[in-house]
């Protein structure tokens, strides 16, 4: 006995119907969906950049060191207790001074002032 079986061919369950200019759905396929993918694209894209460009610059609180002499500056984590509340950065420190004695100590920034470096005590 030979059994035949039919072959199933896959369909799409818009295989049938066609699509003419007045479907509201061509232009959603042919003008919309292109904008949406340039938008994007072009927002990923400016995402990636200021991300970037954020890497590049040197933090407040490294150029405070720089500027009072500091030298062989070690980045120990944010500190919070020795800063004021409204201060954005709070970032301890290990640095050699101007007359070369390791000091440890904490940066406190705040937006608009100059940044406030405060020593351990010893």
């Amino acid at each position: 006995m030979i059994c035949e079986f039919e072959t199933l061919k896959p369909r799409s369950a818009f295989a049938d119907r066609k699509m003419d200019e007045d479907d509201p759905r061509v232009l959603l396929i042919t003008v919309l969906a292109p904008l949406i993918a340039l938008f994007i694209v072009i927002t990923g894209v400016s995402a990636l950049i200021i991300m970037m460009s954020g890497c590049a610059q040197t933090p407040e609180y490294m150029n405070e060191l720089d500027r009072q002499g500091y030298e062989d500056v070690e980045i120990t984590g944010r500190k919070v207790w020795k800063c004021e509340e409204t201060d954005r950065d709070r970032v301890g420190f290990w640095a050699t001074d101007d007359e070369g004695r390791r000091v440890s100590g904490v940066v406190c920034c705040r937006p608009g002032h100059r940044c406030r470096i405060r020593l351990d005590e010893e």
